[in-house]
């Protein structure tokens, strides 16, 4: 700092005007800026696009927009899947076999099947996600779960049981995403010492 001080007075004192100098200096450093990182930028992204662009055919591959892993889907439909599973599946999974990014969400008129395909996302999410607050524990997963009794009343353990037919859906959906991929479960496994 007492260096740049120095070099700054030193200048003032040949130059007379510090308005022209802070001015000058101003502009060059946007400049050389503006290069430096344009350049890393243009070097960065060529190195995601043509990972992309290789990595899409593989094993492993995740979609580049979301960065969410892609689902191998004939190794889930072949497991002989119920209608309900078919639903909840197409919403947790899009069209273009990656796992959402986000919730779907649990208003509107298909909120049943949007609760537990909601349950399923939180629990694939949570072992799948390169997004670290995905990969905090899904502790009020279940809340989503249209788990009511003849009441309307929530109840957990209607909740429960429904959570563990759902589990079995979770875990084929994973299954069928490459182990490489699993990024919550790598950063749990670590955090517990495997």
């Amino acid at each position: 700092m007492t260096r740049i001080v120095i070099i700054v007075t030193k200048i003032v004192r040949e130059s007379g005007d510090i308005k022209d100098l802070i001015c000058h200096d101003f502009i060059s450093i946007c400049f050389y800026s503006i290069i430096f990182f344009s350049f890393f930028f243009k070097f960065g992204m060529a190195i995601a696009i043509y990972y992309g662009m290789t990595n899409i055919n593989h094993k492993g591959a995740i979609n580049m927009k979301t960065n969410m892993p892609i689902v191998d889907m004939e190794k889930v439909r072949s497991n002989y899947l119920s209608e309900e599973e078919t639903n909840i599946l197409n919403v947790v999974v899009k069209k273009d076999s990656s796992v959402r990014a986000s919730k779907p969400n649990v208003k509107g008129k298909n909120k049943d099947l949007n609760g537990k395909a909601s349950y399923v996302w939180r629990m694939v999410a949570f072992m799948v996600s390169k997004n670290p607050v995905h990969q905090c524990m899904p502790v009020c997963a279940s809340f989503d779960i249209p788990a009511y009794d003849e009441d309307g009343k929530w109840r957990s353990e209607i909740a429960r049981r429904m959570e563990k037919e759902l589990d079995v859906l979770v875990d084929m959906i994973v299954d069928a995403i490459d182990k490489t991929q699993w990024a919550g479960v790598h950063r749990w496994g670590k955090a517990l010492g495997y």
